[in-house]
């Protein structure tokens, strides 16, 4: 009978593996729980995340100014980080689109972060530093609805290639 329960509670845990998939190790980065792999790798998995697309930052020049932002799914109830991606161009060509699927935006997600990809107005229509000013006003966009994005407002850093930053 002994052999009966043991093959039995041996058959109700494959099961219950079969059905959830093999447990995951919760992985943690201080004290928030991220979705990993740790150390981040380019070539692993894009984690889940939750998106927001076009979103209006501000106006300039009689042009809306948008953002996307994408935050891993597993930190929706975590304040977490953010880095900002500005696009490359020369401040004059380029958009924000295509940044969550960067290598680079990968690895963020995997540690946790969230990412935000803006526009800008670009040259020669919009005379420098009129590039700069759009980066600034976002980033006080960004700061001022951390609590509703779920990030830190004083844990806001900024990359990007060429125009946006170096490669």
């Amino acid at each position: 009978m002994r052999r009966y329960y043991t093959a039995l509670s041996f058959l109700l845990m494959i099961l219950l593996f079969v059905g959830n998939g093999w447990p995951q190790a919760t992985k943690k980065l201080g004290s928030r729980e991220v979705p990993g792999p740790l150390p981040p790798r380019s070539d692993a998995a894009m984690p889940q995340l939750d998106q927001m697309t076009d979103v209006v930052y501000g106006e300039a020049g009689g042009q809306k100014l948008k953002l996307d932002f994408a935050k891993p799914t597993l930190c929706r109830d975590q304040k977490v980080p953010l880095v900002i991606y500005v696009h490359d161009g020369g401040w004059r060509s380029g958009d924000k689109s295509g940044a969550f699927q960067r290598g680079d935006s990968r690895m963020f997600f995997q540690l946790g972060f969230a990412v935000a990809s803006i526009n800008y107005r670009l040259a020669p229509q919009s005379h420098f530093p009129a590039q700069i000013h759009d980066c600034k006003l976002a980033v006080r966009y960004l700061r001022n609805n951390a609590e509703e994005l779920g990030i830190g407002p004083d844990k806001i850093g900024i990359w990007g290639s060429s125009a946006g930053g170096k490669k």
